[in-house]
């Protein structure tokens, strides 16, 4: 992933509130590429559907807990 390209917080932040994912990849990759870090991502998966939950949250993930185990996703999808 490219570093994020601003002059300064104000793009990041406006790319985030338009909802760029990539953006957000992208800054999560710059301050977090240290592999000794844990991200731990909820969903109320009640509130959204099973597609939803799988193209906004399952294929965004490389590593899964599953059945009390981390384990590589096998629906992951990189970012472009």
């Amino acid at each position: 992933m490219q570093p994020i390209e601003a002059r300064d917080d104000g793009s990041v932040i406006e790319a985030l509130r338009r909802g760029d994912e990539g953006a957000f990849a992208r800054l999560v990759a710059e301050y977090h590429a240290s592999p000794n870090r844990v991200v731990l991502c909820a969903y109320a998966v009640r509130a959204l559907s099973g597609r939803q939950l799988l193209l906004s949250g399952v294929e965004s993930h490389p590593l899964t807990i599953r059945r009390g185990a981390l384990r590589h996703n096998q629906h992951f999808v990189a970012a472009d």
